[in-house]
């Protein structure tokens, strides 16, 4: 189906990594077999892909995509998007829409070196080994250390923007106040370079639904996003922006100042891009922000290192993946402004994402029934915003659970936990239609189900604990120590909640105490006292905005 179409945004090192992980998975659901029976409803992949052609008539498709970086974040991926070298340029003339260049001289991990090698297996018409289908087991964890050193998907020569005044990782000249993203894109031929690579995508579009924009919100980012989410309302006021501000947990954070650089710069970041976007998720798994940093987030099953970006983003990922399917499905679907205009009623422009990673549910003989009622009046989830920990009834939630299947809804033996009219229910969309019923009476629910599992094969980091099987579930049997996990079951809860007023008001609250005549380098790029009172005004009203 033509049409429906989304263009992503990704500002900043974070939102790539988040960004790699995303259209990974997403590829990982591609299904190239012209005799693939559909089971069930599937995703429509031309929502967020733009389809195109080898010369051998191979279907290709590149991310519909603009990402902005620092100058060392592509390691061997070009800045024309392609990840391997240009060994068999001759042989192999991709369309306009896949290029092949070649490749930096950095160091390829064991994954790319592989990928590249089944890429030559597949020019040549040999037959397949099991790199590409994700067989082989991989630890990537010492080898990753920017996120083009996992990125499966090629990219579009449209797609990288790279910022070549600031380097990565540069200690004597960082690129972390939020003014100079404003101030490097106040250059007409830079902003130019940026419109016209979303204008290309745009008007490739049949019927354009919106944006998605990955944003990083604590450093100089904040500032390129808030210049684009501007132009972005100025020019297409009548698309939906859905915006997904990102924090990762491990954060400069070793002095004052890095520490006021960082809370100041979200307070701008989050009082714009609220302004300009039909909808704002902030997203971190460290449980509070802003003074001082909380704890990482716990899941049940999973063993993740907090200190990797490798291993969060996937955590992320995997969850807006899942949280986006409702208007990305095949048939059944909504748009993208549904989720935009009903979760920002009565000025509530922050929303907040829970993710249950994988949803557990037993190998032998247990039922879907049976799993959610174990959690009794407890949500199956857990917060991926700080200082949201799902202690309120939410006032309005969209949930998703996907890759559980019709035959796993009752079990043979009905236990006392499934009695009652969750036990008559016959299919998974009328059990946690039910269930969303049952525990959230005061709240306006809405459920989606989906039958495919989340896939996690080759790249995805090795993060499930050994109690998981090769499929998601759980098992008495623990996972051999190279085996990897292929899917897995998931579930997301997007929430309009009262408790976003605790993010939002300790935000206000810690921000206030900056006298920002002394952080000069806020004043050097262009902030003065009066825009500074004009966002902690706006903060201040956004929170009571949670308040009854």
């Amino acid at each position: 189906m033509a049409g429906r179409e989304i263009v992503t945004l990704q500002i900043g090192h974070y939102s790539n990594f988040v960004g790699s992980h995303w259209w990974n998975i997403q590829e990982g659901s591609f299904n190239y077999d012209i005799n693939h029976v559909k089971d069930g409803v599937s995703l429509n992949h031309d929502v967020l892909f733009r389809e195109g052609q080898t010369t051998k008539g191979a279907v290709t498709f590149t991310p519909r995509l603009v990402c902005i970086d620092l100058k060392g974040s592509l390691n061997t991926l070009s800045k024309d998007g392609g990840l391997y070298g240009d060994d068999n340029e001759e042989e192999v003339k991709w369309c306009e829409d896949v290029t092949l260049h070649e490749a930096g001289t950095g160091y390829k991990n064991e994954y790319l070196t592989d990928l590249e090698q089944e890429e030559s297996v597949l020019i040549s018409d040999k037959e397949e080994n099991n790199v590409c289908s994700g067989q082989k087991y991989y630890n990537l964890d010492k080898d990753v250390t920017v996120w083009s050193d996992y990125l499966k998907t090629y990219l579009h020569p449209k797609t990288l923007h790279i910022i070549n005044d600031y380097m990565l990782g540069d200690t004597e000249r960082p690129f972390n106040v939020f003014g100079m993203g404003e101030e490097i894109f106040s250059k007409p031929e830079t902003f130019e370079d940026v419109e016209d690579r979303i204008r290309f995508f745009v008007e490739d579009c049949d019927l354009l639904q919106g944006f998605h924009c990955l944003v990083d919100t604590y450093d100089g980012f904040g500032g390129v996003a808030s210049t684009y989410l501007q132009y972005l309302q100025d020019e297409f006021s009548s698309k939906s922006k859905l915006t997904f501000g990102m924090t990762p947990h491990i954060l400069p954070d070793s002095t004052a100042v890095e520490r006021s650089n960082r809370i100041i710069n979200s307070a701008i970041c989050y009082e714009k891009l609220c302004e300009s976007s039909g909808l704002f998720i902030p997203i971190s798994l460290a449980t509070s922000l802003w003074r001082k940093l909380g704890s990482s987030q716990t899941f049940p099953h999973l063993q993740y290192n907090v200190k990797l970006n490798y291993h969060t983003s996937a955590i992320i990922a995997s969850t807006l993946d899942t949280m986006t399917i409702p208007y990305r499905r095949d048939d059944n679907f909504s748009h993208l402004t549904d989720i935009t205009s009903s979760f920002s009623m009565l000025g509530r422009k922050v929303a907040a994402i829970n993710t249950s990673l994988p949803f557990v549910l037993k190998e032998d003989n247990s039922s879907l029934i049976d799993s959610l009622m174990s959690y009794g009046n407890d949500p199956p989830w857990q917060s991926l915003v700080p200082h949201v920990t799902n202690s309120t009834v939410p006032d309005l939630q969209s949930c998703v659970l996907r890759g559980i299947s019709s035959h796993t809804v009752k079990s043979n033996n009905v236990s006392s936990l499934s009695r009652g009219i969750l036990a008559s229910c016959s299919n998974t969309q009328d059990v946690l239609q039910q269930y969303l019923t049952d525990v959230f009476p005061n709240t306006k629910n809405a459920g989606c189900v989906f039958n495919e599992a989340l896939p996690v094969k080759a790249p995805f980091p090795n993060i499930f604990s050994p109690s998981i099987n090769s499929k998601g579930f759980l098992s008495t049997r623990q996972r051999l120590p190279l085996q990897g996990v292929e899917s897995v079951p998931m579930m997301t809860s997007l929430q309009s909640s009262k408790e976003i007023y605790n993010l939002i008001h300790s935000l206000y609250t810690e921000t206030t105490r900056f006298d920002i005549r002394k952080h000069h380098r806020f004043l050097q790029s262009g902030l003065d006292e009066d825009m500074y009172r004009d966002v902690l005004d706006n903060l201040q009203t956004l929170s009571t905005a949670y308040i009854d």
